[in-house]
């Protein structure tokens, strides 16, 4: 069933229907709390946080994700997500680069290590 509700919830994102997805993702949460779609319905519901502007509830959702979640598929996925968010919309440079060199200390092998490596020197002013 909470595979069936996920399928459901993503549709949903993708119809830009966002607050019946999430009512949809917070459903699984209630038939599985600790089921292994925890991570990934933490993850989709902080994109959608993102999506409305909602910096703090998607800093909040990440962090879950980071400190429950870290070796599960989406640990790196949302340390990263967490870097662009304290870079980009926080405005917290400092974190920012914590969530970068995480990536690439945590995660050397990730899918965002060239990227996270390239913002973090940018950050901390190796280009100028």
């Amino acid at each position: 069933m909470p595979l069936r509700y996920y399928a459901k919830a993503d549709f949903l994102m993708f119809q830009n229907k966002d607050d019946d997805a999430l009512q949809m993702l917070d459903s699984i949460l209630i038939l599985a709390p600790y089921g292994k779609l925890a991570d990934d319905v933490y993850y989709q519901k902080a994109k959608i946080c993102l999506k409305k502007k909602d910096y703090l509830g998607a800093e909040q959702l990440l962090n879950k994700v980071i400190t429950e979640y870290t070796y599960e598929l989406l640990g790196d996925d949302a340390t990263f997500l967490m870097a662009q968010l304290y870079d980009y919309n926080l405005k917290d440079s400092n974190k920012a680069m914590e969530y970068y060199q995480k990536i690439l200390t945590v995660y050397p092998d990730s899918l965002y290590t060239i990227d996270a490596r390239k913002r973090y020197r940018e950050l901390r002013g190796d280009f100028h």
